[in-house]
């Protein structure tokens, strides 16, 4: 489910933008979410995107002493990951990260959103859902990409497929929903594996633990 969607526009290269790092700050530290039942909720877990001005990235998410950390993503795991979509790395200053598989999940969401649904029956479980004043625009950035054959361009070969996004085509939203379930997996594994100690993964046991 999409709850939000902003774009915080001006200089990225100072931290104390009150226009970019500034407003993110105050949605980590400030934002509540409301539930039917009038239960309040802060956010949890906060994922930046590293691919861009890295050491800016890392020194925003230094400040905090949990709970927002950088993230890359990547094509594939390495061999030796012991879970294939996440992976917690160490950056080169010694801080806490994680990576992610991203095809998979851009595997995973591009089939659900394939899914029909008449609108009318019981939406079928992980049905992709946004606000009503979700734009056009926005939710277009989710199909912008297309998955194709990847070519090994000295032997001509087909070495397996690849997400190609189009020259000048904007794919924030795309990678956002990627990146933001990658961050409800963590926690869920946090909760059932690391802190439960259960052998695998209970979507029923992490919703009620929230």
């Amino acid at each position: 489910m999409l709850l939000n969607y902003w774009r915080f526009e001006g200089d990225t290269e100072q931290l104390d933008n009150p226009k970019t790092w500034g407003r993110l700050r105050e949605v980590i530290e400030g934002k509540e979410y409301s539930a039917d039942d009038g239960a309040r909720y802060r956010i949890q877990l906060t994922l930046i995107d590293c691919g861009y001005i890295t050491d800016t990235v890392y020194r925003f998410c230094e400040r905090y002493e949990a709970g927002v950390f950088p993230i890359r993503g990547r094509e594939s795991p390495p061999r030796n990951a012991l879970i294939k979509e996440f992976w917690k790395y160490t950056t080169e200053h010694g801080q806490l990260a994680w990576a992610a598989s991203v095809d998979m999940y851009k595997d995973r969401w591009s089939a659900i959103l394939r899914r029909s649904w008449d609108g009318l029956s019981v939406q079928p479980e992980g049905f992709f859902n946004a606000p009503l004043d979700a734009t056009d625009e926005q939710l277009k950035e989710l199909t912008v990409e297309t998955r194709r054959e990847k070519i090994d361009k000295s032997t001509n070969q087909r070495i397996g497929f690849e997400w190609h996004r189009p020259s000048g085509a904007n794919n924030e939203l795309w990678d956002l929903l990627v990146y933001n379930n990658v961050a409800l997996d963590i926690c869920a594994y946090e909760i059932c594996i690391q802190q439960m100690q259960l052998e695998s993964l209970d979507w029923d046991v992490f919703w009620g633990a929230l």
